[in-house]
């Protein structure tokens, strides 16, 4: 789904009526059952930018079909592991698989040796920008 197809209106809605419900949440007046269909964002396709959106929009409008209390969002899912590859750590993003990062150091010796990273210079970090 492209950015200019996803229902605003009705995200909003939701949010509208999430937030009005958070006060009866809080005395425990309703238990928040949660739906999140992005079953389908990360397997087959690229990791684009523009594709992971258009599949989280989609995922998205999904949830909004369905009446429930869970208010859905969009995330990046590059993962922590961005941080531990802007220090120099293996980052493997595979076509059907979630991000995973590779350790460089085994004891906490290896982790004192550690640099500070170039943050600019940290491609998956670049990347969520």
């Amino acid at each position: 789904m492209k950015p200019d197809q996803f229902d605003y209106d009705a995200y909003h809605r939701r949010v509208e009526r999430v937030n009005a419900t958070v006060p009866a949440f809080e005395r425990g007046e309703f238990l928040p059952v949660c739906q999140w269909t992005l079953g389908d964002c990360f397997t087959g396709g690229t990791h684009e930018k523009e594709d992971i959106l258009a599949k989280m929009l989609e995922g998205t409008a999904k949830t909004l079909a369905v009446e429930n209390d869970w208010m859905p969002y969009l995330e990046p899912w590059l993962g922590i592991g961005v941080f531990a590859e802007a220090f120099g750590c293996p980052f493997e993003y595979t076509e059907k698989s979630a991000p995973w990062t590779h350790t460089i150091v085994s004891d906490v010796e290896g982790l004192k040796r550690l640099e500070k990273p170039d943050i600019h210079k940290s491609k998956m970090l670049v990347t969520v920008q």
